[in-house]
């Protein structure tokens, strides 16, 4: 698995689909419009598969930290992201948000994403709670697992 071009991809994706800047392990451009996410690879703690190809499939584990001037805004982001990332239909459970991978398109020729999202296999590990930090800034950590191919 190309770690790094699938993670910028990921990245792309979920600026398009949430509307707001995404940053990849740092905030987004110089200066951010709130608010926005911080989108961070924790690990991939387990790769699994057939016999010939024992780590064709892995979990991948990251957080994504929302960061708005209000507590409100804060969770409002955090609620944003998680319908992007896992978000269903309650009529037919299909995901609100199909994941797409774009090409990578600041390199020549464009990287293509260098790996898939297996289908049913999004999760959320964890919904963090409100931090304040600093004087005017608030943020939500939360933990997601998709598996990879």
């Amino acid at each position: 698995m190309d770690f790094w071009s699938f993670e910028a991809s990921l990245t792309l994706w979920m600026q398009t689909e949430s509307g707001r800047p995404i940053g990849l392990a740092e905030i987004p451009g110089k200066d951010p419009n709130i608010p926005y996410a911080i989108f961070t690879p924790i690990n991939s703690p387990r790769g699994d598969g057939d016999y010939k190809m024992t780590e064709s499939h892995r979990d991948y584990v990251f957080q994504i930290l929302c960061v708005g001037k209000s507590p409100r805004q804060a969770r409002w982001m955090s609620d944003l992201m998680r319908n992007v990332l896992i978000g269903r239909d309650v009529t037919t459970g299909a995901y609100l948000h199909g994941i797409n991978l774009p090409d990578v398109p600041d390199t020549t020729p464009p990287t293509p994403p260098g790996a898939s999202v297996l289908p049913g296999s999004r999760y959320s590990d964890a919904v963090g709670s409100i931090v304040k930090t600093g004087d005017t800034v608030f943020q939500v950590v939360d933990t997601y697992r998709f598996k990879v191919a």
